[in-house]
């Protein structure tokens, strides 16, 4: 796994990516990974404006969760 990403969320304390995996913590340290995302969904949500926003749109329910 890489360094964690901080960003600037109401309620995403932190994104990381890895070999396809996708760990986002939440701001109460809950740990969601998603399996098989692909590199370009990553740059996309390192570069969106609302991570929130983005994540509910693009990631939550459409990529398995370990």
């Amino acid at each position: 796994m890489a360094t964690p990403i901080q960003v600037d969320s109401s309620w995403i304390a932190s994104i990381d990516f890895s070999g396809g995996l996708l760990t986002v913590t939440t701001d109460k340290g809950k740990r969601i990974v998603h399996l098989k995302v692909p590199g370009s969904l990553w740059e996309e949500f390192q570069a969106a404006p609302s991570k929130g926003e983005f994540y509910n749109k693009h990631i939550r329910g459409k990529f398995k969760v370990l």
